[in-house]
């Protein structure tokens, strides 16, 4: 039985759709995938896949180069993106995100740029290439969710990752620590509940 975060915690203020659960949008990003018949996996399934079991900014994503995952020791170092700063922080791959870096190691083999996900971008390897490579595959992303009949945009895919930790009874500071808040009131938000969640808790 998968888990069901995003159903239950439908009436918070980043309004996911109703009943959408992770496992419904993992098996969507893969579903994607071989439908697509390609030989590679799409750098689209991709980016929202990692960004669905890590939590991570589609900038941060697209900032992942090779030598940032360590196999050996079964970590990443992820290039947080905040407003006044920027910093290297190092988390643990879990088992379903190591077996896809695997696979997609196997199928696409060492890119010329050196990044995780291959791109294209008339502005090359600048911020501002990122960023437009980003925002592609985040749109990308919708229009592809809209066909299952879901508006869930790719940020919504962090939302679903923290809810996911919380729903299997993560504590708030290491949700906070995944997330990379600056302050635990942000992260607090993950337990807000409306009046009508209090309904089953009811004599």
């Amino acid at each position: 039985m998968g888990d069901k975060s995003g159903g239950m915690f439908r009436d918070m203020w980043f309004k996911l759709p109703q009943g959408v659960s992770r496992q419904d949008v993992k098996h969507a990003l893969w579903r994607d995938y071989w439908e697509s018949r390609h030989d590679k996996i799409p750098g689209r399934v991709m980016a929202a896949s990692i960004a669905l079991l890590t939590g991570r900014r589609r900038g941060e994503i697209s900032w992942l180069r090779r030598e940032d995952v360590h196999r050996s020791r079964g970590t990443i170092s992820w290039l947080i993106l905040k407003k006044r700063e920027r910093q290297v922080r190092e988390y643990p791959m879990g088992g379903e995100l190591r077996s896809i870096m695997y696979r997609w190691r196997v199928l696409h083999g060492r890119m010329s740029h050196g990044y995780v996900i291959p791109f294209k971008s008339k502005h090359g390897d600048t911020p501002r290439g990122h960023e437009l490579r980003a925002q592609g595959r985040a749109h990308a992303f919708h229009s592809r969710a809209k066909k299952h009949g879901w508006d869930l945009r790719f940020h919504d895919l962090r939302h679903l990752f923290a809810l996911m930790l919380i729903s299997k009874g993560a504590p708030l500071n290491i949700v906070r620590m995944a997330l990379a808040h600056t302050s635990i009131d942000t992260t607090a938000i993950y337990l807000e509940a409306s009046a009508r969640d209090l309904l089953p808790y009811l004599p």
